[in-house]
This record gives C-alpha cells, structure tokens and sequence, in this order.
C-alpha cells in the first residue's frame, strides 16, 4: 500500500489569531481528506498498556470508593473499641488512604487521557512551542492553566487539567462523613441490689437471727428500738432527705425491688375539754399557766371495747407472745395476762401498741373567767376550754414496690405501696415455743413472722419515738384583782388574759415535731425586736401570730410519707439485706456514626461521573493517534524533533539559555506530523516535529483481520 503526501501550505492560515487560525486550520484538516496522511497504526495488542492505563484506574477508583462507603457502613452504630477491630486512631488514617488512593487513580487516569489528548491536538493542528510546553504543565502549575491560550487552543485539556486540581479538593469531604458521637445502650441482666428483708434467712437459728433484729428484745418481750434505726430515723425526720448511697450497678440503672415495709393506720378524732387551772394566790403577782398545745406518747389499750387509751411511759411498746411453756423471766408478766389460748394476745399494761398525737386550741387573747371554789382555803383558779385534735395510729404493713434510677450517678426513687395488713394479726401466728436452751437450734419455716414484726415495729417506732413530748404555752394574767376574802363567797369575776411571745413555747419535752418535716413554720423567720407597742398590739389583736412556729401538718399520709423515708434509709445506712433482682444498665459509649451519606458519595460520584467522558476523548484520541502518547522521558522528545533542520536550527538559538529562550523560539509553530525525506539520514519517510507547513497531519489506519478480511 502506497501513501502520498500533501503538504499544507502558508496560504491555508492567513489570521494571526492563534485560536482562529488553529480552527481554520483544525476545520481544513478534518474536512478535506486529501490533506490527511494515513499511515498503519499499530494494534490493539501493541497498545493495551495504555488502554490498561486509562481503564485499570479508573475501575480500581471505584473499588476504592465503594470500599470507603463499605467501611462507613460497616463501622456506622459500632461502639469504638468495642464492637469492632478498627480502632478509633486508624480511622483517620485509613480514610486519608482511601482518599488519597482515589485521587491517584482518578489523577493518573485523567493525565494518561490528556496526555493522548495533546498529542492527537498537536498532529491535527498546528500550535506555538510556548503553548505546547506549557500544556505540559497544566496538571502541574496553576499558573500554566491560568494562562489565557490555554482555554483558547485546548478547551477539552484544559477542563481534564483543571478536574484533576478539583479531584484534589474533592477528596477533603468524604472523611468527614462518619463522626463519633455519644450514645446510651441497655442492657438487662441479674444483679444483688439493697433491698429490705424482715424475715431471717431460711437456715437462721435463733441466736444468729437475733444478730439482724432491729427491735430489741428479751424472751419475746419488747426492749426497745436499736439505736442506729432511732439515730437514722431522726436524721430523716429532720432534713425530710432519704439516706445516700452509691449505684451497685453503675452511673445509668434502673431496677425493682418489692418487699414487706412498714405502715401506720391512724384514725383523727376531735372533742372539747374544759380545763381547770389553779396557782398560789398572791396580790399583785404575775399568773403564769402552762397548758399544752401538742403532747405525743405511745399508749395502751386498757379496754378493747371502750378504746380508752392511757399513757405508759415506763414500759417500751410492744406485744407479749403467750406460749405454753413459760419461763422464770416471763412469770412477771403472767399474773396479768388474760389470754387462754396460744393463739390470743396479752392484754397487759406493757401491751403498747398505740401512738397517740394530740394537738390542742387553746384560747387566745380571750376574756375569761377566774374561780374560786373554796374561798377559805385561799386559792383561785382559772377555766377554760379547749379543743383537742387527736390522730391515734397503730403498726400496719404494706407491699412496697421501689423503682430505683440512677442517672449519671444521682439517684430517683418512686415508692408505691399497698397495704396487706396490720402488725398485731401477724404476731403470734408462728407459735413459737421459745426456750433458753433453743438458742442454736435452726428457726422453723412458720416461725419467722415474729422475726418480721419486731423488725417493721422497730421501723414504726423510730418514726414515733422523736415524736413523743410535748410542747407548753404560758398564759398570764394582766389584771387581776383579789377579793376581800371575809367569809363570804364572791360570784366569778371576769378577768383578762393575754400571752407573751417571748414564752409562747417553753423547752420541748423530748420532742423534735418543731424540727422536723411535719412543721412547715420550721423556716420561717420572725423579727427580735418584741419591745415596740406596735409589735405588742398586733401579738393581742391577731393571736394567730403567735403560732408561727408551730404549723404541723400531720395526717396518716404524711406519717407513712416519713415511715417510707426512714424505711429506704435504714435499709441503705445499714446495708444488712440484698436481693437478686433484674437490673437494667444503661451505658454510654462512643459510636461511629454514618451521619451524612452525600457528604461521601457526592464528591466520589461527581469525580467518577465526570471522569467518565474524559477517559472515553484520552480512549479515541489514542485511536486515532495509531501509538500510545508517553509523557516525560527523553528518547521521545530526541526522536521526534530529529527529523525537521529547520526546527533544530531553531532550537539552537535556543540553546545556550534554556530557561529564558528566545521569542522566536517560543512563537514558532510546529505540528506533529509525516516528513517525506530526512536528507542526512537517507531515510524517505519519517514522523516527528516539524515546524508548520514542513509536515503532513497523520491518521492512523488500523487494520483488522477477520479470516481473509482486511478493513
């Protein structure tokens, strides 16, 4: 096969506009065959490192883009450190290789495309060496891309020079999007937590249950509260704040206990005395009464039928057992005990079972009247009436229910409570026959109940006990005139009775109900100064003043509201039981979290799309090329420039200042192309450089067997 060459002359390209001319140029190229040289490209075979260059990059991108998404979903909702393998210090540096793994590929596919895109453009069309030196750079130099020529010559290799530059910014994203964050996980699992427990353990024996016992006590007889259940209950009554303690299950839990607790049943009742009080008579001489405003003790029932209760203070609350063999100790208490059966109650003074409060209305700032029963006998006396509010409550039991939360290591508590019974039905249902000598002997399964009510009794006295006292007022009389006592008898005299302030209370007997939670006057702040007449008229006008530090509030629900209180607190301050029981932890554990999906995909999808297109020109301009465009190395430039004269006499003004060459260098124009003859050499037909008009623009001619076919 035999070609002929078609030389371009200067006349074809008359403009001195670089972009103009080289379109007119690039149009008569490619729309007159007859100016095209056609020589016999090289095969696919020949040419597949190139292809694999611009394909194999691309599809290890998108392996590696797929990989990081991979990643990101795989690591999204796992705990650092715990649910994976990946820790959290690689994350970062596994993302900055993926990353900059993408844009390498992404990068070296694109400069295998420009590359046979600038030497496709250099065949077809003429260009200046200035602007052929400077495409080299365009993936390389901001400043050679910003050039203007280089939009204008070369707008297909300008857009892939300037998307390998943004797939560099593009890769800045995806990192980011995967975060770590806080998040609380739940988990139930079985845990011993505090708990209340009356009952001894099921292998108890006597002596060691008596170890656990809140409620003192000598052969089944009543001896007192313990000391530290008193101490506790106390501290509780006053500051109304159920005793600290830590989480047995961590800094987030939640967990349920139920157990047998303390209850009181109360019962109000209101009636009206009329009280006599009688002083030394004496002229002149300021009267003093004392009556009570709040008296509170532990009683007994003398009379089941009549509820007449009586104040012991000798003897500690409690119930007797009856049993059928008594002890020595015990027969003081026999002569006294009414009960025939074992199954019945003592009724016996030391059977004190009831807690009385009583809150009386004296009247204040009130005319009343003096008396004098017996004038002989020299003594006068005052009455007057009185209403009295009593609350008589007795030990009952309930259900508790605790939920118990902690929360970052602060605890909430939620208390319900359902009552099941009283405490005097529960006692003496075991029938224990207790004896000395059965002190190391295991404790029947139906003798525990006895165990359970001292220790819920000891509970109920130490919310009554600070409780039992009294608080006094004084009255005194401000005008008070004596009779003339001859023998005779005078009718009542009215007369006038004010209070001081400074002696509205006198000390407390025991008591601490002006201290505790059930006062709500306990904060509340008076003036000192009582001398002004002001302050003097308004104590007589507005007795109610004078109350103001003792406003009780106490109900059945207020008492059971303290009782619940002192129960948790003696159970967390002791720390003497513990149930097994589900517990729900909540911890808080750092995440990966996939938190923005485009925040990954935009930057590798775009890159990808975009890169696409760019492939496909690098692809045909390798066609159309008929060879593989290598970029960098030496042999190339030496081979293609050595067959133009013309060209290396150029190139020799050249030569003695490569970095500052001369203008006429760098605007002279070459094409690559097909040379007829290279006179030195000999040889007739030759491709390189050469300057415009010397060379002929190629196309390659592949040549595809099939059979015998040639195409």
């Amino acid at each position: 096969m035999s070609y002929t060459a078609l030389r371009v002359t200067d006349g074809d390209s008359t403009t001195n506009d670089p972009g103009k001319k080289d379109a007119q140029e690039n149009r008569s190229t490619f729309e007159d065959p007859a100016q095209i040289k056609e020589i016999k490209g090289l095969g696919w075979k020949d040419m597949r490192g190139t292809v694999a260059a611009l394909v194999l990059p691309y599809i290890s991108a998108l392996f590696i883009a797929a990989a990081h998404f991979s990643l990101y979903q795989h690591l999204d909702g796992k705990r650092v450190d715990l649910d994976t393998s990946i820790p959290q210090s690689w994350l970062s540096s596994l993302a900055l290789v993926l990353v900059t793994s993408f844009r390498v590929t992404i990068c070296f596919a694109l400069g295998v495309a420009l590359t046979q895109a600038l030497w496709q453009r250099i065949r077809a069309v003429p260009m200046s060496i200035a602007d052929f030196d400077r495409m080299h750079y365009l993936r390389n130099d901001l400043l050679a891309l910003a050039h203007k020529n280089t939009i204008l010559l070369a707008p297909v290799i300008f857009t892939m020079a300037v998307l390998s530059w943004l797939v560099s910014i593009a890769i800045i994203f995806p990192p980011a999007a995967i975060t770590i964050t806080n998040r609380n996980f739940t988990v139930d699992t079985q845990q011993r937590v505090p708990t209340f427990d009356g009952v001894p353990p099921t292998d108890s024996t006597y002596m060691s249950a008596q170890d656990g016992v809140l409620y003192k006590n000598w052969a089944w007889h009543p001896g007192g509260t313990q000391p530290p259940v008193l101490a506790i209950a106390k501290s509780t009554l006053i500051t109304g704040e159920i005793f600290p303690s830590n989480s047995p299950c961590g800094l987030n839990c939640t967990f349920e206990t139920v157990f047998d607790g303390p209850l009181v049943n109360c019962n109000r009742s209101t009636y009206n005395r009329t009280i006599f009080a009688q002083w030394p008579r004496k002229e002149g001489q300021l009267r003093h009464i004392r009556p009570p405003i709040f008296t509170a003790a532990w009683a007994n029932r003398s009379d089941p039928l009549l509820e007449d209760f009586a104040i012991n203070e000798n003897v500690p609350p409690g119930w007797i057992l009856p049993r059928a063999n008594i002890s020595a100790p015990e027969k003081i208490f026999q002569s006294t005990c009414v009960a025939k059966e074992p199954s019945k109650f003592c009724v016996t003074p030391s059977r004190i079972d009831t807690f009385l409060i009583r809150q009386h209305k004296l009247p204040w700032n009130k005319t009343l009247k003096y008396i004098d029963p017996e004038a002989r006998n020299l003594s006068l006396g005052l009455k007057y009436d009185t209403e009295t509010s009593e609350l008589a409550c007795k030990p009952a039991m309930g259900k508790y229910t605790v939920r118990t939360t902690y929360s970052d290591g602060q605890r909430q508590l939620s208390i319900s409570v359902v009552p099941s019974g009283t405490l005097e039905s529960l006692w003496g249902t075991d029938k224990p026959k207790f004896k000395t000598e059965d002190y190391l002997d295991k404790i029947p399964a139906n003798s525990t109940y006895a165990f359970q009510v001292l220790n819920l009794f000891a509970l109920v006295d130490g919310l009554l006990s600070p409780l039992i006292g009294e608080y006094r007022t004084r009255f005194h009389v401000t005008t008070l005139k004596v009779p003339d006592y001859n023998g005779k008898k005078y009718p009542p005299k009215p007369i006038t009775v004010q209070s001081d302030q400074r002696f509205i209370f006198e000390a407390a007997v025991n008591t601490i109900i002006a201290d505790s939670t059930f006062n709500r006057a306990r904060y509340k702040f008076q003036r000192a100064d009582y001398n002004t007449q002001e302050l003097v008229n308004k104590i007589v006008q507005d007795p109610s003043d004078l109350e103001h530090a003792l406003d009780l509030e106490l109900t059945e629900d207020k008492l059971n509201e303290a009782l619940q209180n002192i129960t948790l607190s003696v159970m967390y301050a002791l720390d003497m039981w513990n149930a097994t029981t589900y517990v729900r932890k909540t911890t808080n554990h750092n995440v990966f979290t996939f938190s923005s999906r485009p925040r990954l995909l935009i930057p590798y999808g775009i890159s990808l799309l975009v890169t696409l297109p760019f492939l496909i020109i690098g692809f045909r301009s390798l066609r159309l090329n008929g060879m593989p465009a290598v970029d960098g190395g030496f042999i190339q430039p030496l081979v293609t420039t050595a067959i133009s004269s013309r060209l290396r006499d150029i190139a020799v003004e050249g030569s003695h200042k490569p970095y500052n060459a001369p203008e006429s260098l760098k605007t002279a124009r070459i094409q690559y192309g097909y040379l007829e003859k290279h006179e030195m050499s000999g040889v007739r037909e030759c491709t390189g450089f050469g300057l415009e008009g010397e060379v002929v623009s190629l196309r390659a001619q592949y040549i595809t067997k099939i059979g015998n076919t040639s195409v």
